[in-house]
């Protein structure tokens, strides 16, 4: 007996996402992008404008559209501006893309498609983890979706589309282009589908009117594009050839494990013999990733746009590619043992991925030494856990024994407590003169670098002397230190 799927079957395939993304919603620091997503909405301010961060992106980063970020400043609006709240976003924005990928096979082929299309946007852990990160990629995917959807319900109704379904594909098509400029190739993909199959009806010209409008209403940010394009930081040296384009693609999409791609894109080209070829809707679903893969790995072979650790630009693929591998599952069906097999060793390889070192590669994390970055998150957080009562302009020293985290990072958190927060390291002792400092507070790992104290001793601790330990566990040591001719009490602690 076949089980008949039901749109309720995708909600343990989107519970699966977000069980993973919210594991890492505080499970590290913010990374350098994220940061730069918080200094578009005026990092802990509460007076930023959307007319600010529009012109902040303009003025700073112009390779990117302002939509997210607009999105960002009124999410923080309404949740706060803590780090696990603004990665929340993304793991909303997330949950969408995996549940509008369904609508989407749903819609174009059949509701067993549309689920099979949500399990391989869900279950990718490049996907994934974009879920937790302060930034528009899990947002591009599901733009994308949205547009794909809009189109094929405006060009296929029997009926007269409802005015809700144009304005779903215009404004769509319109945040897509202001969420990433990538945005543009799933709207080449439908404008070259729309050109050389779908009919010729008066629909057809209305619609070109509708796409019309939409790069009218794209014109004010078009200077800012012009900008961001030509005054771009050269990637030719690691840019991705296009084999390896088309090889890392393979290698994101599938987990790490290419020949199960092989066989699930296999099995999709079975399914579309030729007689389902003709069929206009298995055409769109080829046509929707082929024409926009093929014009990024054109357009990467002479701007040199992908190095390895830039393939999240691709994501804006990952709903027509899904509903692709779908169509290899729904082929599968015919031995049921083996779509089982299938979809239970993609849920193992993408937790394997998940943990690798390897997906560090494709997401910058590895080239940045990410990895071995000192947990500063939780010691920011033991800090404000113990709720210090000093002065705030007593200064708060983290020490740092493994790979130097980038100033900027610090300042962050000094953002976050409002108080100056320095890197304490052998080659940043002279940044920090001790000798003017009444007071300041230490923060170290207790076990890990308590032995390293010992190199600061002729700085530091020759000239202040312990006053309070605020905390001391295992993980976190919390200090007082003041000036040795100064009582304990100096700084209000």
């Amino acid at each position: 007996m076949i089980i008949k799927p039901h749109w309720w079957f995708v909600i343990p395939i989107i519970l699966f996402a977000v069980i993973i993304a919210s594991l890492h919603l505080n499970a590290d620091p913010i990374f350098g992008s994220e940061y730069e997503s918080y200094s578009h909405i005026g990092f802990f301010a509460t007076n930023t404008s959307p007319s600010d961060t529009w012109h902040s992106v303009a003025d700073n980063s112009p390779q990117h559209g302002p939509l997210y970020f607009v999105t960002l400043l009124g999410w923080a609006q309404l949740v706060g501006r803590s780090v696990p709240a603004m990665r929340a976003l993304s793991l909303l924005l997330g949950v969408l893309t995996i549940a509008w990928s369904y609508r989407l096979g749903r819609d174009v082929i059949s509701p067993q498609a549309g689920l099979f299309a949500a399990f391989f946007v869900a279950v990718s852990a490049f996907f994934i983890f974009y879920m937790h990160e302060v930034r528009m990629y899990s947002m591009l995917p599901g733009l994308a979706a949205l547009v794909m959807w809009g189109y094929w319900r405006v060009m296929s109704d029997e009926g007269r589309p409802s005015w809700a379904i144009w304005l779903t594909l215009y404004l769509g098509s319109v945040a897509l282009l202001y969420t990433h400029y990538f945005g543009i190739f799933p709207l080449l993909s439908l404008g070259v589908y729309h050109l050389l199959i779908a009919h010729k009806t008066r629909r057809w010209w209305t619609l070109n009117g509708v796409m019309a409008l939409v790069g009218v209403s794209f014109l004010p940010w078009l200077p800012v594009v012009i900008d961001g394009t030509t005054n771009r930081t050269s990637l030719e040296a690691s840019a991705l050839r296009s084999p390896e384009v088309i090889y890392n693609f393979m290698v994101i999409f599938s987990n790490n494990f290419v020949p199960l791609f092989i066989v699930v894109a296999a099995s999709s080209l079975l399914y579309v013999n030729v007689s389902r070829l003709r069929q206009r809707n298995i055409l769109f679903v080829f046509m929707m990733f082929g024409v926009a893969f093929a014009a990024i790995v054109l357009l990467n072979r002479e701007a040199a746009l992908l190095p390895a650790r830039r393939l999240r630009y691709v994501l804006t693929l990952w709903p027509s590619m899904a509903l692709i591998a779908a169509l290899g599952l729904v082929y599968l069906t015919k031995w049921r043992p083996l779509v089982s097999g299938v979809m239970l060793a993609w849920v193992v390889v993408a937790v394997l991925f998940t943990t690798s070192t390897e997906l560090g590669r494709y997401t910058n994390r590895l080239s940045s030494d990410f990895v071995d970055w000192i947990p500063l998150h939780r010691m920011v957080a033991a800090f404000e856990a113990n709720e210090p009562t000093d002065d705030a302009a007593t200064p708060v020293l983290i020490l740092n024994d493994s790979v130097r985290i980038p100033n900027r990072i610090f300042d962050f958190y000094g953002f976050q407590l409002d108080r100056p927060l320095l890197q304490l390291r052998e080659d940043t002792l002279d940044a920090v003169d001790f000798e003017t400092l009444p007071s300041f507070w230490l923060i170290y790992q207790s076990d890990a670098q308590l032995e390293m104290l010992s190199v600061y001793e002729d700085d530091m601790i020759a000239g202040h002397r312990l006053c309070e330990t605020r905390l001391s566990q295992d993980a976190v040591r919390l200090d007082y230190y003041v000036d040795a001719a100064l009582p304990c009490d100096v700084g209000g602690a």
